[in-house]
């Protein structure tokens, strides 16, 4: 099986669940997430294909946080700023550290799960082996799925290291800002999440455990070395990856 995301949008909820749904039924032994190029977008729909990945409840982050509840000098931003003060003013709570996290109303205004609450494994579950292929625009939303693919299942990753860091990121909502002299702009993200990882702050995204990049002839040919080391290890296991290693070796 061959899932391809190059983007997480909220159109494909649904589509992921009738797809698990067939794997489930059709037996499937061997599924490959391709992630490259994917920028991210709704985490939801990344933890949507974990509960189908993960046999258990799994805890998405160890904090959320934001360093203030109000934007100051709203003038200065674009988008609607009176509507997230509001929403700073009424959704998060300022704790004895100085800093605001969320409450539970945001979980029911973002539809989302903000907290460090458990979520529940899908009633379809794909139990066979995974395969992530990913490189340096994997971040983000993607960056998080791949974070969370290594801790709590068995995938192994083809590719290059995740553009995405592995234990922290700052996203959720961003602000545009516009100077009022230059009239330069920068997007500044405000939430600061920290993902539930046991291997701690690396520094780095998710390294592959086959780290393989297409060359420029690959390229020039629409040849997909990824891919295809990926669908060889597949058909011939161990040996592939002994093969990869020797190699490697020799550069």
């Amino acid at each position: 099986g061959n899932t391809e995301l190059n983007k997480f949008g909220n159109s494909i909820r649904k589509q992921l669940n009738r797809h698990y749904e067939e794997i489930a039924s059709a037996g499937v032994e061997n599924l490959v997430i391709d992630i490259r190029s994917n920028g991210g977008g709704n985490q939801e729909i990344s933890i949507e294909l974990l509960r189908h990945l993960s046999p258990k409840p799994f805890e998405l982050f160890t904090d959320n946080y934001l360093l203030i509840n109000q934007i100051p000098n709203r003038k200065l931003y674009n988008g609607n700023t009176f509507f997230l003060n509001l929403l700073g003013g009424i959704g998060l709570k300022e704790g004895p550290d100085g800093i605001y996290r969320y409450l539970k109303l945001l979980d029911w205004v973002n539809g989302s799960n903000t907290h460090t609450e458990p979520i529940e494994a899908a009633t379809y579950q794909f139990k066979g082996q995974a395969y992530c292929i990913c490189d340096g625009y994997s971040f983000s939303a993607a960056g998080q799925m791949a974070s969370w693919l290594k801790t709590y299942t068995n995938c192994l990753f083809v590719g290059e290291e995740i553009g995405g860091a592995e234990t922290t990121l700052t996203a959720g909502e961003y602000l545009e800002l516009e100077l009022p002299n230059s009239g330069v702009r920068a997007i500044l993200p405000i939430v600061f999440e920290e993902l539930n990882n046991p291997r701690g702050q690396t520094g780095h995204g998710v390294k592959p455990d086959f780290p393989i990049r297409n060359s420029i002839q690959d390229l020039v040919a629409g040849h997909d070395a990824i891919m295809a080391f990926t669908r060889h290890y597949i058909t011939k296991g161990q040996e592939t990856g002994d093969q990869y290693a020797v190699t490697k070796a020799k550069r």
